[in-house]
């Protein structure tokens, strides 16, 4: 008789389950995309074939700093991809932010990337 009511009650729960309908994560997604200036303000040497760079941006009346790395996936520029006197102390780069507007994706994305800022279209 236990084992009869222990079959029934895992196949209704598992009838409930089944009937799930939550939205999946993923896409389809759309995003507002704002590009802002970033000012390059230091370079700093992590080993012969990394470096950190650091940046900052004024977003209102407010002026924050940010590291390259924090905003790329925790990696610094590599001297193999990004030469470091290719880029240049006060020149502006691209730090980008995507907010959601529809979908079930990360609602808040952010990067920089090392791309003069107001030089043709971000890919």
């Amino acid at each position: 008789m236990r084992l009869l009511t222990l079959l029934i009650l895992l196949s209704f729960l598992g009838a409930c389950n089944n009937r799930s309908e939550d939205t999946p994560d993923g896409g389809p997604c759309n995003y507002k995309k704002q590009v802002l200036p970033a000012t390059l303000i230091a370079l700093k040497d992590i080993n012969e074939e990394e470096y950190e760079a650091v940046f900052t941006i004024e977003q209102g009346t407010s002026k924050d700093t940010l590291l390259y790395s924090s905003l790329n996936h925790q990696h610094y520029v590599y001297v193999r991809e990004v030469p470091k006197d290719s880029l240049h102390i006060g020149s502006q780069y691209r730090y980008i932010t995507e907010t959601i507007i529809s979908g079930s994706c990360n609602p808040h994305i952010e990067f920089l990337r090392l791309q003069p800022f107001g030089n043709g279209e971000i890919e």
